[in-house]
């Protein structure tokens, strides 16, 4: 089980055999495998609902914003107030931009989103394994709890040997 935290992990995640990687998990974009797996020799052909899939856990647009304002490590000093932060390119459609983009920091930064943006990130959000809701966090996990098979149990024994 690996957490992605940022582009730093790429080169660290190539280098472990794909029999040893079972779940990714974190913020990136749809096409995100490709940075992982695209150059690699071990002769296994990626497919989507093959042998990965994505995952993929929504938030209402409007709490998303508000929350990534108010988290003060990513920006404490960059904006002054929230219709600063709103104004910038980078925090405009930020779930659609992780549906469209593979997780490319620069492409992102730079991208305003338009109709077939859109379009491209819809079918992808269509070619998931699993949708869940923010808001419906509970309800959500035990979807996923169902979906894998486990108890509760089971994850907090997970969780422990992770610590």
């Amino acid at each position: 089980i690996w957490h992605y935290q940022s582009s730093i992990d790429d080169d660290r995640m190539r280098n472990v055999s794909s029999s040893q990687i079972r779940l990714i998990y974190g913020h990136f974009g749809y096409g995100f495998d490709q940075r992982l797996i695209g150059d690699r020799d071990d002769d296994i052909v990626w497919m989507n609902k093959l042998n990965f899939t994505y995952y993929v856990m929504l938030r209402e647009p409007v709490d998303f914003v508000l929350a990534n304002f108010y988290d003060t490590t990513a920006h404490a000093q960059t904006y002054q107030d929230l219709m600063e932060f709103v104004d910038h390119t980078r925090n405009r459609n930020i779930q659609t931009k992780y549906l469209y983009t593979d997780g490319d920091d620069k492409e992102e930064d730079e991208l305003v989103i338009n109709g077939n943006h859109y379009i491209v990130a819809r079918n992808q959000l269509l070619s998931v394994g699993w949708i869940g809701l923010f808001d419906e966090l509970r309800a959500s996990v035990e979807q996923l709890k169902f979906f894998w098979g486990l108890s509760t149990t089971e994850i907090q024994n997970n969780e422990d040997d992770m610590t």
